[in-house]
């Protein structure tokens, strides 16, 4: 092959590969981002809060983390929401999807969440420490996704002193993706 035409599908290649996937990759590679927003509530909801169809109009919108701390780097938790300690805090998203498949979660928290997709429990976890990494990260079955808009439902809870949340959603099967299959019971 002579050197223009190699030189050439080189350059084609590259600018093909920095125009184009990019915008992609950031639809494909997570479908819940750091520092998302969420519709959020810190008053009891009534009964089947967790279901798609509930009606969540008069929640209000902010930004994760939720928090009641800034990081001393300003990074990470420069709160979006502040979440004072002791309480309990209920949020709420939703996002599409196209063919159902695997999703990798990744979630810091300070101190506990249940979490819940289309009404279905998911699984929780408690931490008895402020968070700065992500602590939990858990494949999600295809089987709780369906085709269109996917809601998920968040209880938090805080035991005293710091508070902090923030997620991400990505399709499994990335480098940091730990298989864990949760026990989909009733809570």
């Amino acid at each position: 092959m002579p050197k223009n035409i190699r030189m050439c599908s080189l350059i084609l290649g590259l600018l093909f590969f920095l125009a184009v996937p990019r915008r992609l990759n950031a639809e494909l590679l997570e479908y819940i981002s750091s520092g998302d927003n969420y519709l959020y509530t810190f008053a009891t909801p009534e009964a089947g809060w967790q279901n798609p169809n509930f009606d969540d109009s008069h929640w209000e919108i902010g930004d994760a983390p939720f928090s009641n701390i800034s990081s001393p780097a300003g990074e990470d938790f420069n709160y979006g929401v502040y979440w004072p300690s002791n309480s309990v805090l209920y949020l709420r998203t939703s996002f599409d999807m196209g063919t159902p498949t695997d999703m990798t979660a990744s979630i810091k928290i300070d101190n506990r969440f249940d979490m819940w997709i289309n009404g279905t429990y998911i699984w929780g976890a408690k931490s008895d420490r402020f968070t700065w990494t992500w602590q939990y990260i858990f494949t999600i079955g295809a089987e709780v996704f369906r085709p269109g808009r996917n809601v998920i439902a968040i209880k938090l809870e805080d035991y005293g002193d710091l508070t902090a949340f923030d997620m991400t959603l990505s399709p499994a099967g990335g480098p940091t993706d730990i298989s864990l299959r949760m026990d989909r019971g009733k809570k």
